[in-house]
């Protein structure tokens, strides 16, 4: 997985397992909340970095993390401030090997 920031940098690629991956369905909508003892330091600095560029410094651990996939089937990372629900999104790319995790897991929880 890397984040694709915002000002044409990423984040240092690595390889996500979804290990502590929570899924939510809402109304055809699948969101992916992903667990920080799964995330890179790296990874979670530029995603931090894309929310504080929009809101100004928030306190990190109230920051949680989503992964979703648009209408086009593209990875979308959306950061959101749990205490008022602000957030930031970020497109992300995802190995083939993430992408069938995913879907594994997907399949293995309905």
């Amino acid at each position: 997985m890397r984040l694709i920031k915002k000002n044409g940098g990423s984040s240092a690629p690595y390889e996500h397992n979804f290990k502590n991956t929570t899924i939510f369905y809402e109304n055809e909508k699948v969101e992916y909340k992903l667990c920080e003892d799964d995330m890179s330091s790296s990874f979670m600095t530029c995603a931090n970095l894309e929310y504080q560029a929009k809101f100004g410094d928030v306190n990190a651990q109230l920051l949680e993390y989503y992964l979703f996939f648009n209408s086009a089937g593209e990875p979308i990372l959306r950061v959101v401030n749990r205490r008022n629900s602000r957030s930031v999104m970020a497109n992300v790319e995802l190995s083939e090997s993430e992408r069938a995790q995913i879907k594994s897991i997907t399949v293995c929880s309905k």
